[in-house]
């Protein structure tokens, strides 16, 4: 059924940010955009590496705020990808540090940043085409 078609997001503060109203608001987004998405709150690398192994996690959000934490976050996207095996995985962040230097996002190996809620369900879209649904 469509649930189970649903692209599937888990979205996280990144380790060591306190802060979760910007995810979860972005978490919202995703949901309302018809992603099935999840949420950690234990916002440790080894966590967030185990979610993104087990659950088949096609798009990580990940969201840091203050620029101590980029280097944590940097360590983080990269076991990150290790759980992934080389499965497809998107890795979107945002967060204020973002919004003013955008080229951080690359420069820390993620695949994309987003300001605000509705862009980042259209850098989701891009970076996670919607499987097409069989017509019957």
């Amino acid at each position: 059924g469509a649930a189970n078609s649903a692209r599937r997001a888990l979205i996280t503060p990144a380790p060591g940010e306190r802060h979760v109203f910007g995810p979860m608001m972005i978490a919202d987004y995703l949901a309302r955009a018809g992603w099935a998405v999840s949420w950690e709150s234990d916002a440790t690398p080894a966590a967030i590496a185990r979610r993104v192994r087990d659950e088949a996690i096609e798009l990580l959000g990940v969201s840091c705020a203050s620029e101590r934490n980029l280097s944590a976050l940097e360590r983080c996207i990269k076991s990150v990808r290790r759980a992934a095996r080389g499965r497809e995985l998107a890795i979107l962040v945002g967060g204020s540090i973002f919004d003013d230097k955008p080229h951080l996002a690359q420069e820390i190996g993620a695949d994309a940043t987003a300001i605000d809620g509705p862009r980042a369900v259209t850098a989701a879209d891009r970076l996670v085409p919607a499987r097409q649904q069989l017509q019957n």
